[in-house]
């Protein structure tokens, strides 16, 4: 065999038991009640600020004149329309 084809063939033997060393590690219980945490503190940010962008959305649209909220609402409908609709370029070659 050729030089550049032990190198390769090395290279790739190495890459892949590197990865496999990776991934066969569990975290400790203590690590993974942690990891919980984080995930549960992340859910709960993103919901508060879902709720706090709901609810000045809210706001902004009550203080609109008639024919404003209106026309907000007929865009906000045809916009909804179109983006379902839409297919991404993901969701066109990989279809789940």
């Amino acid at each position: 065999m050729t030089t550049k084809l032990k190198i390769l063939l090395v290279l790739i033997v190495l890459s892949l038991t590197q990865f496999c060393v990776v991934y066969s590690q569990k975290p400790n219980k203590s690590e993974r009640k942690e990891n919980k945490e984080l995930k549960k503190q992340r859910k709960n940010r993103s919901k508060d600020a879902r709720n706090e962008y709901d609810n000045a959305l809210k706001m902004h649209r009550s203080r609109q004149g008639k024919k404003t909220k209106k026309r907000m609402k007929k865009n906000l409908r045809k916009t909804k329309k179109t983006k379902k609709n839409k297919r991404t370029i993901r969701k066109n070659w990989f279809k789940h």
